[in-house]
């Protein structure tokens, strides 16, 4: 699914309202995903996300700040999932952003977030 948000990005422009809907349907599988607290699910669930946040944050230097901010509330729900697992889940992990971390949740607390 992030991939599909990520593809929208290039255009944005032109498909805000089609991404603010896709952004939604993301935040409740995330959601979903994270409640689950599955470790097997957890490295796809993370590559999922620093794909979007990442791509997230390069796109924001090259747009508007009016049309970031009308993502702002929707970005900051999806940072929001995070702070349960930031604050809960304090083990070693290899991150897919090529990081081998002692504290995953600290980590993604600290590099993963998106800044809205």
């Amino acid at each position: 699914m992030s991939r599909v948000l990520v593809n929208h990005l290039p255009v944005l422009t032109h498909t805000v309202n089609h991404f603010l809907e896709d952004l939604k349907t993301y935040t409740r599988c995330l959601d979903q995903a994270l409640a689950m607290r599955s470790e097997e699910l957890l490295p796809h669930v993370l590559h999922s996300w620093i794909d979007l946040s990442t791509e997230l944050e390069r796109t924001r230097k090259t747009i508007s700040p009016e049309l970031f901010s009308k993502l702002n509330k929707p970005l900051s729900a999806l940072n929001k999932l995070w702070v349960p697992f930031v604050t809960s889940i304090h083990h070693g992990f290899n991150c897919p952003c090529g990081v081998r971390t002692g504290d995953i949740g600290d980590h993604v607390g600290h590099h993963h977030t998106i800044h809205v």
